[in-house]
């Protein structure tokens, strides 16, 4: 993503010269969704864990269609696209569709209170409108509360932004709702049966813990015993740091947490009976994410290096700069070994085009972008795998000032894989459906990935 180069509003100047100078500023400085049409069309989306996310201009439709919608009311539409591409620009969030909401209501109240949707004429009455509005559209929804909080943001936007500086404080008037996992009612308590975990479920886990032999099973069986010793979300274990065991004075053991949904930083403390199996995960996490810790500390200490792994051949003082030919970039890129040893055994050459394509460069398209200008470098593999591995929120880890080489979950790209090895060179955290997918089987797949139970039931 480009700098960020943030607008700075004048208490001077009239709230119009503000805001239209605001406008200009996110149009013609910021470049976010610019490959998409930028102000010129009416939806972005941008993708996030694989799944794209839509933001529509549109005026609110019951139907919510996404491909039949009216796009917002003039001069309205411009503040709207301007605000969402600030403050995506700050940071990209999933949650952007409650920013989406939330215009759609101002929107549709100044309308009905101004006759014009014209974000200067925002004012208390339109404040209540937009309450009135929201309770009319999602009475007795737990969102509520979400866009509450993101209506706070949004005025308060246009108060230090001096667009409508006289306007009155505002604070969330909904409250946030407990969750079903914590409320006690028939249809909750039905609810946290059908999806919690049995006693027979979680014994066959600390048993699968108990036996695991190897690394793909020894680092799944762990991060469940970090899940199981508190309740958790799936997510905030992603978050964990290598030094999150805390040692207290009375010999307790805690966790510390980063908790989602706002509830920040964190002890968790481990029941005693599970202090030593929480320690043991803790070891085992420690030492098999340290080859993808140490890769990324690489990356972010020497930009433009490539890591040097024990598979690559070059001799020492191999110039970064200096073109490497087919066996050197299929040992470097950790080539599968019966890849390497049919390049070997197809030629002698490893310059020409035969060795390069058995590599498959005749049909990859990333190797295709790599030779484009001849035989790629180390300099040019080092640029390649930064921008491959690298996040949105990187160095750290998001939500956080963690750095990634200090992520206890860190692996290697292919770290448990069947039939390759892992890219020395690289450095990723599971996701959210990867724990679920160790869990339960994935319907509706020709290979689906076997769970941690089809893994033991299979092989003892």
């Amino acid at each position: 993503m480009a700098e960020i180069i943030f607008f700075q509003a004048r208490s001077a100047l009239d709230a119009k010269q503000n805001l239209n100078n605001f406008i200009e500023h996110c149009r013609s400085e910021l470049t976010l969704y610019e490959d998409q049409g930028g102000f010129g069309v009416d939806k972005w989306h941008y993708t996030s864990d694989g799944r794209a996310i839509a933001m529509t201009f549109s005026k609110y439709n019951e139907q919510n269609d996404p491909y039949n919608f009216e796009p917002m009311d003039e001069p309205f539409i411009f503040f709207a696209k301007a605000y969402i591409r600030y403050t995506q620009s700050e940071k990209q969030v999933k949650s952007v569709g409650n920013r989406m909401v939330v215009l759609r209501l101002l929107h549709d109240a100044l309308i009905e209170i101004h006759g014009k949707a014209d974000v200067l004429k925002t004012d208390g009455l339109v404040q209540q409108k937009v309450r009135d509005l929201a309770d009319a559209r999602y009475k007795g929804s737990a969102v509520l509360y979400r866009y509450g909080q993101a209506l706070q943001l949004l005025y308060e936007f246009l108060q230090k932004k001096f667009i409508t500086p006289s306007l009155p404080e505002w604070s969330n008037p909904w409250q946030r709702q407990k969750s079903k996992a914590e409320q006690t009612d028939k249809a909750s308590r039905e609810w946290q049966e059908e999806r919690c975990p049995s006693f027979h479920h979680m014994l066959s886990i600390a048993d699968c813990f108990a036996r695991a032999e190897t690394n793909e099973d020894k680092y799944w069986s762990s991060v469940f015993i970090l899940l199981m010793f508190a309740p958790s979300r799936a997510g905030e274990i992603l978050l964990l740091s290598i030094d999150c065991l805390h040692h207290a004075e009375n010999g307790h053991l805690g966790v510390r947490w980063f908790g989602e949904k706002g509830f920040g930083h964190t002890i968790k403390w481990v029941p005693s009976e599970m202090k030593e199996a929480v320690i043991e995960a803790h070891r085992r996490l420690m030492e098999i994410g340290e080859p993808a810790r140490a890769a990324a500390k690489f990356a972010h200490d020497k930009p433009g290096v490539f890591y040097r792994h024990e598979n690559c051949i070059t001799p020492e003082g191999f110039p970064e700069n200096k073109p490497l030919d087919a066996l050197e970039f299929g040992m470097a890129m950790n080539y599968a070994d019966e890849t390497i040893s049919r390049l070997k055994a197809k030629v002698s050459n490893f310059n020409n085009i035969t060795a390069w394509n058995t590599l498959g460069a005749h049909s990859s398209q990333w190797i295709k972008k790599l030779r484009e200008h001849g035989n790629p470098t180390y300099e040019e593999l080092a640029k390649h795998t930064y921008s491959e591995y690298k996040t949105q929120d990187w160095p750290h880890l998001p939500s956080t000032e963690v750095p990634v080489w200090k992520s206890l979950l860190l692996v290697r790209d292919r770290e448990f894989h069947t039939d390759f090895q892992p890219r020395a060179f690289s450095w990723v955290l599971p996701d959210v459906n990867q724990i679920n997918w160790q869990l339960a089987p994935r319907e509706g797949m020709k290979n689906p990935t076997k769970t941690l139970f089809q893994r033991f039931v299979n092989s003892r």
